[in-house]
Formats: C-alpha cells, structure tokens, sequence
C-alpha cells in the first residue's frame, strides 16, 4: 500500500510480512526492500533504495487477519489439526467436489452463497488476485479487496457490513483428499 500524504516530501508504504519484497527468516524477522525512483520537475530521475528490518513484538496468534485498504489477508499456523464433528451442508458440498476433482496439484474452491462450488488452479486465483503462500510456519491467504472482490461476498456481522471471501485448498495424496478451510473477512467501511 503506497500513498503520498499531505506535507511535502513525504509517502507511506505499508506492506504485509508475507509481501514478495519482503525476506522472511523462520517468520520471525522481516527485511522489507524496495527502489523508489523520484522524478522532479526537470524530468530527472533519481533511485533510492529504501530498507527496513523488524520483528514481532508479540508471538504469532493462531490465526491472524489484516485489512488493508486494497487487500485483506489471513494467516494461520500451518500445524493446525482437524476439526471434528464440524459437518455442514457447505462442508458437505465442499467435500464431495473435492473428492470428485482432486488432484495431486493444489486447487483452490471458493465458497458463496447459493453458487456451485467450481475448482481452479492457483495459477487461475492468481488471474484473479488471489495469492496462496506456505512459509517456514504458516499458510498465507492474499485476497484482492475492492471492496467487493470477484470471489467475495457482503454479509452482516454484529451490525457491520463486511467482505468475506472463503477459499477451501484441496489435493489428493493417494486415496486421503486433504483440506484447508479458509476465511477472511474485512468491515466494507473506508479506512481513515
């Protein structure tokens, strides 16, 4: 996210730990690098390599989600077990496509109200937006946040308006059709 703010000379940068210009050590430490080329009123170009190392100040949580203004993105400890006895008839729908189409290549489903469930490949979510990434200790899930992306949904939650997106990740390995259930969701309001 980059945006030039009211006094002269400034900008912001905002970029999540997971961005591809981001180094990302065991996911605990973060080098953020990138050029930024300025040109003034003579044409003149001149670069400057901008730099930034950080770490987390508190432990990952299970699960983390950031809305952003043009993305949202969860995060969740890739060692995270089963759920059972969580049966619905969408998990039920999800179940049965996934077993019918699964392969040994990664596909991706998302889940809207009152529509099919089709599978894609990462490549095509990635035509669309989307973003999946595994790292040393988590899953990552990028999505595009318009607001009104091409997967998502608006639904109420405690009163507020959000945007939901909910992809479900699913391979075969021989005869066990393995899953991921995502969520993100982000308020529809603007962001100050």
């Amino acid at each position: 996210m980059f945006s030039i703010l009211p006094l002269p000379g400034h900008a912001e940068l905002r970029a999540s730990y997971f961005s591809c210009h981001t180094d990302n050590q065991d996911d605990e430490v973060f080098t953020f690098s990138f050029n930024l080329i300025t040109i003034d009123a003579n044409g003149m170009e001149t670069t400057y390599h901008v730099n930034a190392t950080c770490s987390l100040s508190l432990p990952w949580s299970p699960r983390e989600v950031s809305c952003e203004e043009n993305y949202m993105e969860v995060s969740m400890r890739s060692d995270v077990s089963c759920l059972s006895g969580t049966t619905t008839d969408a998990w039920t729908a999800a179940l049965a496509t996934a077993h019918s189409a699964a392969t040994s290549t990664w596909q991706v489903m998302f889940q809207q109200e009152g529509q099919q469930l089709t599978p894609m490949s990462f490549s095509e979510a990635r035509e669309l937006g989307y973003v999946f990434h595994l790292t040393q200790g988590r899953l990552v899930f990028r999505s595009p946040y318009t607001p009104r992306s091409v997967m998502g949904s608006v639904s109420m939650v405690n009163g507020s308006l959000v945007e939901v997106v909910h992809p479900i990740l699913f391979s075969r390995q021989r005869w066990v059709v393995m899953m991921v259930d995502w969520i993100v969701a982000c308020s529809t309001s603007k962001f100050q």
